[in-house]
């Protein structure tokens, strides 16, 4: 049974209405102003940058600017796309470190009557020196991604700090593949899959604890097929003891 719009946002708004400080601060902290994305490149539905009354900063990614065909090429409804931003928060939440540090705070929010998840603005920018640099938080971006079925870690879609070693991973809205759907880029997992496969000790536990904790609550976040077929990796990955191959899912 696929959930409907409505029952996805009302479970996660539940799940972000007594979060963190910063879920506390985006969902509701004042909007100073909402302006065009300052971003490198357009990508596929640049989202606006807004400026909350707490000088923080966060990406709109409104349902409304998803393109329908770029969306149906990933096997995803537009609605998915904002969903999915902040399923993938709340994940990472639940799992802990290192992943609750790589994925930006996301919850849902109406602005100007436009529904859409709104998103914390990590600071940096894309760089490839990360896996020289902070090999450790790369190889746990491979294990997540491989994790979460994500189909589009391209080399714009993740922000390094390199002043503070900071790895974000940005751009979960073609994740929770299924198995068939398109694989664009994973440059983490292939770069985990081709140098250190093999789980660590932290990685078991937490896909351990995810299968006892029924996947923390994601089932109600995502459709029913998506959270089967992410229930099936995270059993694979135990399994086998490795993490799996880009585009396996």
């Amino acid at each position: 049974v696929r959930m409907d719009l409505q029952e996805r946002i009302s479970n996660l708004m539940a799940a972000t209405a007594v979060g963190t400080a910063v879920e506390q601060d985006l969902l509701r902290a004042g909007i100073i102003t909402m302006g065009a994305a300052l971003t490198a490149t357009g990508g596929t539905s640049a989202p606006p940058l807004v400026i909350l009354d707490t000088r923080r900063t966060a990406f709109f990614k409104r349902f409304r600017d998803q393109r329908p065909n770029i969306c149906a090429r990933y096997g995803h409804a537009p609605f998915d796309v904002p969903l999915n931003e902040v399923a993938a928060w709340r994940l990472a939440f639940a799992m802990g470190d290192p992943w609750r540090q790589l994925v930006p705070t996301a919850v849902f929010r109406k602005i100007n009557d436009a529904g859409g998840a709104l998103i914390n603005d990590r600071k940096a920018k894309a760089d490839l020196s990360v896996f020289a640099e902070a090999g450790g938080q790369a190889g746990a971006a491979g294990f997540w991604d491989s994790l979460l079925g994500q189909q589009d870690r391209n080399t714009q879609n993740f922000r390094y700090d390199r002043a503070t070693r900071t790895l974000a991973l940005i751009d979960h809205g073609f994740s929770f593949a299924r198995s068939g759907d398109l694989c664009n880029s994973t440059i983490f997992a292939h770069a985990r899959h081709q140098s250190s496969p093999v789980l660590s000790a932290g990685e078991r536990a937490a896909l351990e604890k995810l299968n006892a904790a029924d996947l923390h609550g994601l089932r109600g976040f995502i459709a029913a097929d998506r959270a089967m077929a992410f229930e099936r990796r995270a059993t694979e990955m135990l399994r086998t003891g490795r993490v799996l191959a880009p585009g396996q899912f």
